[in-house]
This record gives C-alpha cells, sequence and structure tokens, in this order.
C-alpha cells in the first residue's frame, strides 16, 4: 500500500533508518507492510505531511524511534519543518551521529542552546533503536532520548 498527500513537514531518512512518528503521515514512498508500522527503507525515503497551520503549534512535542550508524557531518533530517531564512519552523536531525534539535517561532523567540548552536541530544549513531523526543513550550525546548532528558 502506498500513501499519498503534499507538503513540507517531513520525516526523512536519508541513510537513516528511521520509524517517524510525526503528528501525522499522510504521504510517503515507503510502504506499510500487515503487523507493523511505516517502514523507510534507510536510504532516501521520506514523508511530507503536507504545510498545514496545525504544523504550526506552540507548545508541541514530536516524536520519532530511529536506528541508525550514520555519523556524517552533513545534517540528516528526522522530522522538519522549515522554509529557508523563514526565522520560522523546527528540525530534529542527526549530524555526526548526534541528535540536534532547534525551533524558530520568530527571529527572536526560539528554542536553541546557548550560543544559539541546536541543543544536543547526544550520540545515537550505535545500531541500536532510540526514541527521540522534542517538546517546545514557555520554558524552551528540550530534547529527551530514551526517556532521559539531555543536556541542553
Amino acid at each position: 500500500m502506498r500513501l499519498h498527500a503534499s507538503a513540507l513537514v517531513r520525516c526523512l531518512a536519508p541513510r537513516l533508518a528511521a520509524l517517524c512518528l510525526c503528528l501525522i503521515a499522510l504521504s510517503t514512498a515507503a510502504q506499510i507492510s500487515p503487523g507493523s508500522a511505516l517502514r523507510l527503507d534507510g536510504t532516501n525515503g521520506y514523508v511530507d505531511a503536507g504545510n498545514h497551520a496545525v504544523f504550526n503549534a506552540f507548545p508541541f512535542t514530536m516524536t520519532a524511534w530511529i536506528r541508525t550508524t550514520n555519523v556524517d557531518g552533513t545534517a540528516q533530517g528526522i522530522v522538519s519543518k522549515y522554509f529557508d531564512a523563514s526565522y520560522n519552523g523546527y528540525s530534529v536531525h542527526l549530524v555526526n551521529g548526534r541528535i540536534n534539535a532547534w525551533y524558530l517561532r520568530t527571529f527572536s523567540n526560539y528554542a536553541l542552546a546557548p550560543g544559539g548552536l541546536p541543543i544536543d541530544g547526544g550520540f545515537v549513531a550505535d545500531g541500536a533503536w532510540h526514541h527521540v523526543v522534542f517538546t517546545v513550550d514557555a520554558a524552551g525546548g528540550r530534547v529527551f532520548v530514551d526517556g532521559v532528558r539531555t543536556a541542553n
């Protein structure tokens, strides 16, 4: 079975085996098999869930199950909603085997780590499954990996 739809919120999986639980899963080139959830191929699959106002929610929490050994220095998206230079959106991605997350509501209202860097969720490229959560509210942004809050 193939799912179809359109848009901007994406669960990306270039060289990243990921099961993304993205608010909703509306479209994909991935397959759904009986008795399992959405399965991406680990090379270039993604889910495109549209650019609907519901994805601009605040506060919000996004979550994904991931498994990877990728330690590439190029950002590999897990869940993202961002249009370049818009200063409005969010991303959870992998860089050098580490989870990074950020949220930009406006140019002056955002959730980043000190120094304007992404929030570091720690190293996850060990080949094991990890549950990653990024939550943003009035207190800021927080990343949890396998139920443990990481430093930010």
